[in-house]
């Protein structure tokens, strides 16, 4: 596999729901689809491991805590990819900063730049790869 990315985007709920997870599950198949290894937080692996976590350290699921386990994930991963509500989430847009703060390689969806929001210099280079073996744009 190749790079090993984040996907980054507004959950908003304490229950996932249908539609977010599905939401992730679609980022994460365009994202393997080019040649990226993602890390998908809502998967239910991830899930079960957090709800382990929480459990071995006797703690109540908490704001904090979940992005804080987010956060680990993240700092695995070598790029970001963020969806385009992320700009809607808290967590995810501090998923953003401490992506930027740690160098990660910060892809965003293009849907995010249709009206020109956050739209700066490094777009082109941050646009994904159409296939696995494209060089990037």
């Amino acid at each position: 596999m190749g790079e090993r990315i984040y996907i980054s985007g507004k959950i908003g709920e304490e229950v996932i729901s249908e539609a977010t997870r599905q939401k992730f599950a679609e980022a994460e198949k365009m994202l393997e689809e080019r040649g990226f290894e993602p890390i998908n937080i809502t998967s239910d692996g991830i899930q079960r491991s957090m709800e382990v976590s929480f459990r071995w350290r006797e703690l109540k699921p908490n704001y904090e805590d979940i992005l804080l386990y987010g956060l680990n994930w993240l700092r695995t991963c070598t790029a970001i990819y963020m969806l385009p509500d992320f700009i809607d989430s808290p967590g995810a847009k501090a998923e953003h900063v401490f992506a930027i703060a740690t160098g990660k390689h910060i892809y965003y969806d293009d849907e995010l730049y249709r009206d020109g929001t956050l739209r700066g210099k490094g777009y082109a280079k941050n646009r994904l790869p159409e296939k696995a073996n494209d060089e990037e744009a």
